[in-house]
This record gives C-alpha cells, structure tokens and sequence, in this order.
C-alpha cells in the first residue's frame, strides 16, 4: 500500500487531510503502510467489540429518557413544592 493510499483510507474514515498526512507519518515506524492499517482496523474492531454492551446499555437509556412524560414530572414537582410550602405556613 502507498502513503498516498493510506492517506485517502484515513481521509475516509473522517480524519481531515492534514490529521491523515500526520497519521501516516507515524505509520513509518511499522513495517508498511499496509500493516500498520490492518493492526489499526483490528484496534478499532476490538474497541467496538468490547464496547458495544455500552452502547446498547446506552441506547435504552436513551429510549427510557424519551420516554418520560417531563411536563408531567414538571407539574407533579411544582405540586410538591406548592405543598410543601403550604405545610411551611400551616407550621408558623
């Protein structure tokens, strides 16, 4: 694989030119381009592998937060608060 090669991989995978250009410049301590991309790919699937149950665990929070009716959270505070208040005065 080239540098030109691995520096349009790396722009691909969202890094812009110049954060590519200096990605490759760090892949000259391995034994090619080529390899240093493969180890990078094998990286990059054993941190996705490893944190996917975070990311699903994530997801349905995500889903349980949006599920919850906040205007009625909102209201039943304010009628908290408006009680507790009330037992305030009844106490002076």
């Amino acid at each position: 694989m080239t540098r030109k090669r691995l520096v349009k991989l790396l722009m691909g995978c969202g890094y812009s030119r110049n954060d590519a250009q200096l990605l490759a410049d760090s892949a000259r301590a391995y034994p090619s381009y080529a390899e240093y991309w493969r180890r990078r790919q094998s990286l990059i699937f054993s941190f996705h592998k490893a944190t996917l149950p975070a990311a699903r665990a994530l997801r349905q929070m995500a889903k349980a937060l949006k599920a919850i009716d906040w205007d009625a959270c909102a209201a039943a505070t304010r009628q908290l608060i408006n009680a507790l208040k009330g037992s305030e005065e009844s106490t002076s």
